[in-house]
């Protein structure tokens, strides 16, 4: 009977510290990759529809069984999209929604005042960058603090982009910084590769010619810096077929 609870004692021992083992390396070992997907769409206004209805779909199941905000990070290029999507979807919550702009062009400031008008509208809060003395490093460092003072461990819900964005997929850059706002080419700079696979959904909308080989850059990258998920419309998705 002795040598029977000791077999146990001894079996269950050893389960414990494998487990153990097993949580160690999780917290050193690098996440297992993650490979980007496609989903093909009639034509360009199917695939927007679609990327509105994902991000309208998420919030909406999101702030019915949570308390606090559901948090959009999106690029200049997409906000007419989610100013569509805010006026189709009254169904959701707006004055819940954080949506933060992802990066900060070199020259002009469309996408904050398109930000500003979405806010307006639709009674979210926005968030973009801000000039301050001290350049481009010390205004990527400000954002990241504001955002993070807004979005809880700087993870957001979901993050749409356009092909054509200046840290998107192929532009996208891994900072070996804490922050997770990075300095790009040119002057821009805006949230880097690993706040974008932080996500709990990272979309790209690739619609067009001119999409197509960006998308399928990244999508046959072995090792990618960023895996979204990819909403292509049919020319785009036949494209890459080529």
């Amino acid at each position: 009977m002795h040598d029977v609870v000791l077999f146990h004692v001894i079996a269950l021992a050893v389960v414990v510290a494998g487990f153990g083992v097993l949580v160690a390396l999780s917290r050193v070992l690098p996440p297992a990759p993650r490979a980007p997907t496609r989903e093909v769409h009639g034509d360009a206004d199917e695939a927007r529809g679609a990327v509105r209805e994902r991000v309208a779909d998420a919030a909406f199941e999101a702030l019915a069984r949570r308390s606090g905000a559901f948090a959009i990070a999106a690029s200049e290029a997409v906000l007419p999209l989610l100013a569509d999507l805010a006026a189709e979807h009254g169904e959701v919550d707006w004055g819940r929604v954080v949506l933060a702009l992802a990066d900060r062009r070199p020259v002009g400031d469309g996408g904050d005042r398109a930000g500003r008008r979405l806010a307006e509208s639709a009674g979210l809060t926005f968030l973009s960058p801000r000039r301050i003395p001290g350049g481009d490093a010390a205004e990527a460092a400000a954002y990241d603090r504001a955002l993070r003072s807004a979005v809880p461990g700087l993870v957001f819900d979901v993050v749409v982009l356009g092909l054509d964005e200046t840290l998107g997929p192929g532009g996208a850059r891994r900072d070996a910084a804490a922050a997770r706002v990075a300095p790009g080419r040119g002057g821009a700079y805006g949230l880097n590769a690993d706040a974008l696979n932080a996500a709990r959904d990272l979309v790209v909308v690739a619609v067009g010619d001119g999409a197509a080989a960006r998308a399928a850059a990244a999508l046959a990258d072995p090792t990618p810096l960023i895996a979204p998920h990819f909403l292509l419309d049919a020319r785009a998705a036949a494209l890459l077929r080529r």
